[in-house]
């Protein structure tokens, strides 16, 4: 990306990579970091294959995300797609002798592998043609014996599959900590998006509010999270583990043994019904009261659990 692009607008491109990247690059936990250089390369993808993804399906999720990241960047969808065409026009050349002694060797390797092939192929099919001649001189009697089971035994799982009620498929396991870490760092945040015509994109982010709601019941003595702190991500990711850990053990006391966030919110959701988190509630609300509780969420989407 680097040599077809001027030295400002790799700086654009740079703001535009951290709010796209903003949940696995600066991370205090280097574990949860990707190498800067697998960043930098991704972005280089990204940017270069928006025109087309854009023109394919415009309302795509990928599309929505990279111009909701631009947009916060203060980059125009016009600009992206300006860079993106100039990189997918711009065939990278090698830069000095060098480089070219590598691209030379490595198409010598390339085409030494290719000369070898029809000699593997070659002795493939004799071997193949072997093994063939050995099953056709194999008694009659048996390959009847071993097509008459597998008949059999493929009907008895045809009836068996025909009584099964198809097995819904599993959906991906998400932890409670996940969905905390992105309704906080998300750009844009989840609070703040809009989108009428996709219900399972509002569904979604309904569960992930409420599963948030019940997850600050589970933190004791209050919190602080201030979106301009430089350590952030690290204090979201810290404090969603904390919540998931209280709230797993409060279910746990209960005998219900979920761990994943569907399965969590689906049991605290009849447990608030049933008025078994009264207790939670209330002491939510004195800390919320004492202002113990600072929150980046909009206080239209705080401490609204109501008692039963």
């Amino acid at each position: 990306m680097g040599p077809t692009l001027d030295a400002t607008t790799r700086v654009e491109v740079g703001r535009l990579q951290e709010r796209l990247f903003t949940a696995c690059i600066g991370m205090q936990e280097k574990k949860y970091n990707i190498n800067g250089e697998v960043a930098t390369f991704l972005m280089g993808y990204l940017l270069r294959s928006y025109p087309m993804f854009k023109a394919l399906f415009s309302t795509a999720p990928l599309v929505i995300k990279i111009e909701n990241a631009a947009r916060l960047a203060h980059i125009d969808v016009e600009a992206l797609i300006a860079w993106g065409t100039l990189l997918r026009n711009r065939k990278m050349q090698p830069t000095d002798a060098s480089e070219k002694a590598n691209l030379n060797k490595y198409a010598e390797q390339q085409t030494d592998m290719i000369e070898v092939l029809p000699e593997q192929n070659k002795r493939l099919l004799e071997r193949i043609k072997l093994i063939e001649a050995g099953l056709a001189s194999s008694s009659n009697a048996t390959k009847q014996a071993v097509v008459e089971r597998r008949v059999k035994r493929d009907a008895a799982a045809v009836h068996r599959t025909s009584k099964e009620p198809a097995k819904k498929r599993r959906r991906e396991t998400i932890m409670p900590s996940t969905m905390w870490f992105e309704w906080f760092t998300l750009e844009p945040r989840p609070w703040s998006q809009v989108d009428n015509h996709n219900h399972q994109s509002r569904q979604r982010r309904s569960d992930m509010k409420l599963l948030v709601d019940f997850m600050r019941l589970f933190i004791n003595g209050g919190y602080r999270l201030d979106v301009n702190s430089a350590g952030y991500r690290d204090e979201v990711l810290t404090l969603g583990r904390t919540a998931e850990s209280n709230m797993v053990l409060f279910l746990q006391g209960k005998g219900i043994p979920a761990k994943a966030g569907g399965a969590c919110l689906k049991h605290l959701r009849a447990l608030h019904i049933a008025g078994a988190l009264n207790a939670h509630i209330q002491q939510f609300d004195l800390l919320f009261r004492a202002r113990l509780i600072e929150d980046p969420s909009p206080s239209s989407a705080i401490n609204k659990l109501q008692l039963y």
